[in-house]
């Protein structure tokens, strides 16, 4: 009865182990929900050129906020996206290391929707899979003034067509209409308060998830 009773408290604190093992390994600062936020607003500041806000989530940030490192930081962030801008002219996304070409073409954290699909923990950190739905067909473009370009992701990754409206030319494409990603995360040191403990250390989009469809429409 004692080996019983002595298997059965063997068995308990096993279990209590994996239970706090488990939950070491997903705390209040890198929950999905926590996680899926500060993804958003490392959407949102790539956008912005705010750097300030960017440094506060994004794991390439440098300690301090000020002096010949910290304008190294931003002059090389600037010199990506300022890239992508002449890049999307040509109908071509090449995506940098960080993923944040991706984040502009894409148009995630300025008006694309985006839903967490699934979670993945690993050595270097949490990370989520994201989908991107595009939803081209639905965007209602005539409020837009006529001489507008507006770039749509095509088929395969990396295909743009830029599209300048009012033409009333005939475009035939083949357009993305989802596709899914990888925001990965790494746990930093906090030097700066403001700062958040789980940072995007980079995103990577996946091709072979790309569902995609040919249109011929009129703008």
């Amino acid at each position: 009865m004692r080996q019983v009773a002595g298997a059965r408290l063997l068995r308990r604190a096993a279990m209590a182990v994996l239970l706090v093992s488990a939950l070491a390994g997903c705390g209040p600062d890198n929950d999905s929900r926590t996680l899926a936020a500060i993804a958003n607003r490392w959407f949102v500041a790539l956008h912005a050129r705010d750097f300030a806000e960017l440094a506060r989530v994004d794991a390439s940030a440098p300690p301090v906020r000020e002096g010949p490192v910290w304008q190294t930081w931003t002059r090389q962030v600037e010199g990506v996206l300022a890239r992508h801008e002449i890049d999307r002219d040509r109908g071509v996304l090449e995506p940098d290391p960080q993923g944040y070409r991706i984040v502009l073409a894409t148009q995630l954290g300025h008006g694309a929707f985006w839903e967490e699909i699934g979670r993945e923990d690993g050595p270097e950190g949490p990370a989520l899979r994201i989908r991107i739905n595009f939803g081209y067909g639905e965007i209602n473009y005539l409020p837009l003034p006529a001489g507008t370009t507006v770039y749509l992701l095509g088929y395969p990754p990396g295909k743009i067509y830029p599209v300048r409206l009012g033409e009333g030319r005939t475009h035939e494409m083949d357009i993305l209409e989802h596709i899914e990603c990888i925001v990965r995360f790494r746990r930093v040191e906090r030097i700066v308060p403001e700062d958040e403990t789980f940072k995007v250390d980079r995103l990577e989009w996946l091709p072979e998830t790309a569902i995609h469809r040919r249109v011929s429409w009129v703008f």
